[in-house]
């Protein structure tokens, strides 16, 4: 069957070569068609630092500190003092002196050369004082509310003391004094207290220039959890038990050495050699 001005002698129309599937591709050079591979897989993506939850990212305790406070019958004895509560009221004395044993045992494992590094180099230990019934002192907008549950400050000793009220609670704690705080709620109101602790932590970075990020803590009888807290926003871990002594080491640890991208304060050596970029970056990278 001949073919003639492009039809084949039966008059049949010319006959149009099918095209290929779409999943192959025609080869430049004869043969079979080749399958495509196919779209390519997008690779697992890198967690950023960001992404990692806030307790992995805390400064640790060696394990000796940690393996000494477990063998501490206090420490022991104040967690289950803590799961035994239920109201708010309850929790706030064994929260206290649970948090004030770690950062005193902690405190007292530091050599002289360490002492000398800390980012406010103290000389005194962090303690956990009750302030529920007072808001703190100057306050940054001239209108003090804000009555964190507990709050962490240097010890206070010689000429530098606290007024107590007729409850023994502390009142009129300066901001300028203040190193973390701590918000406790009763059961079934994590979120509550959440929220409260975050509020602490603005109030506390509008009235303290000099820190450009602050640590907090808020907890129930059954869990807390920590936040960090800078001008690029607020980081929260997850919820966690309070018999996780190596998470609670961490998060006192870190007050006084923090992690190198966790900036407590800017008046450190580290700081400024770095220059006011320099720690504006390692906040917000």
């Amino acid at each position: 069957m001949a073919v003639v001005h492009g039809r084949t002698s039966s008059g049949d129309s010319p006959e149009t070569p099918s095209r290929p599937p779409a999943d192959q591709e025609i080869p430049k050079t004869g043969g079979t068609p080749v399958a495509s591979p196919g779209p390519k897989a997008d690779p697992a993506p890198t967690p950023s630092p960001k992404n990692v939850d806030l307790a992995q990212r805390l400064r640790p305790c060696s394990d000796a500190l940690v393996e000494q406070l477990l063998a501490h019958g206090k420490a022991s004895a104040e967690v289950e003092n803590i799961a035994s509560t239920v109201t708010e009221s309850e929790l706030y004395h064994p929260a206290g002196v649970l948090l004030t044993l770690i950062s005193r045992t902690i405190f007292d494992s530091f050599s002289a050369d360490d002492l000398g590094r800390l980012h406010l180099e103290p000389d005194r230990p962090i303690v956990s004082l009750p302030h529920h019934s007072s808001p703190l002192a100057h306050s940054p907008n001239g209108e003090p509310k804000n009555s964190p549950s507990l709050v962490g400050v240097f010890e206070p000793s010689g000429e530098l003391h606290f007024p107590t009220r007729d409850d023994g609670t502390y009142r009129d704690i300066p901001y300028h004094r203040v190193e973390t705080l701590v918000e406790l709620g009763s059961r079934r109101r994590e979120y509550v207290v959440r929220d409260r602790a975050s509020d602490d932590i603005h109030q506390f970075l509008q009235a303290r220039p000099d820190r450009p990020a602050c640590y907090a803590m808020s907890a129930t009888p059954m869990a807390f959890d920590l936040l960090y807290g800078s001008p690029v926003g607020l980081q929260v871990s997850q919820a966690l038990c309070w018999s996780d002594l190596k998470t609670l080491c961490a998060y006192v640890y870190s007050l006084y050495d923090p992690p190198d991208d966790h900036i407590l304060a800017i008046s450190t050596g580290a700081c400024r050699s770095l220059g006011l970029y320099g720690v504006y970056y390692l906040i917000t990278r």
